[in-house]
């Protein structure tokens, strides 16, 4: 007896219990966005109902620039150093022309935001996470959205369809998924790389061209597997709860 009562104490402690993703900030974008985000650059930020944004909808939020300049969202009053950004997007205007990719989601770590400064000069550095019709899937760091890639799969492109996008910080480790919202997550990083360039920074959204529709961010300090919604009762159905329309 005294035997077994051991035996489940060591297998008690060598079971490794995994860690639950604390929640850093959420939204569903169905309220006053303005509470949270700010419009910087060229052409629109609004909230429109897309039907089709399934359980995350109707209400989402609408980047549309169709000049080839950075319409951006910029998420106040938040800086991270390590964590897990996770977005639902659909590239809105693809069937006016491949033209009209909207080059995003957008920019994670922004080292300083400068708004007295043209839009050109305002993101000195950043990195950048962007779902591409002509380049990719691809992360780079650079200005303004525009640099040298850390890491590429030209073979994903976009589609105008609803699609998860999740872009992992985490020290000096770079990764990105994204996959249909149809499918199930992939259980691999399609994007994985190394940048020494480690800094605590702030989280904007962007459309370069085209229309960006966002029906729902979140960003946790770690990653966790996809979070089913319960639409009804408008919660999520997991442990750390009803968390709609808020930012912790």
């Amino acid at each position: 007896m005294l035997g077994r009562i051991i035996i489940c104490i060591f297998l008690l402690y060598a079971v490794e219990i995994p860690v639950q993703a604390e929640l850093l900030f959420v939204d569903y974008f169905s309220g006053d966005i303005e509470d949270n985000w700010t419009h910087i650059g060229d052409g629109e930020m609004s909230v429109t109902e897309d039907r089709t944004a399934l359980d995350f909808g109707p209400e989402v939020l609408k980047l549309e620039n169709p000049k080839g300049s950075n319409c951006i969202a910029y998420l106040e009053n938040f800086k991270f150093t390590d964590g897990v950004i996770t977005y639902l997007i659909r590239d809105a205007a693809l069937d006016d022309g491949p033209d009209f990719d909207c080059d995003g989601p957008g920019f994670a770590r922004i080292a300083q935001l400068k708004e007295e400064m043209p839009i050109a000069e305002a993101f000195p550095s950043a990195y950048t996470i962007e779902v591409d019709l002509d380049g990719g899937f691809h992360i780079l760091w650079g200005e303004n959205g525009h640099g040298d890639n850390l890491d590429l799969d030209d073979s994903i492109k976009t589609t105008g369809n609803w699609t998860w996008v999740k872009f992992s910080l985490i020290g000096n480790e770079l990764k990105g998924k994204t996959w249909l919202y149809s499918r199930d997550e992939p259980r691999n990083w399609q994007l994985e790389t190394t940048d020494d360039r480690y800094a605590e920074g702030a989280v904007a959204l962007r459309a370069w061209s085209g229309t960006l529709y966002v029906a729902h961010i979140r960003i946790n300090d770690r990653d966790e597997p996809y979070i089913a919604v319960d639409p009804v009762a408008e919660k999520l159905t997991v442990t750390w709860g009803a968390v709609k329309n808020q930012s912790i």
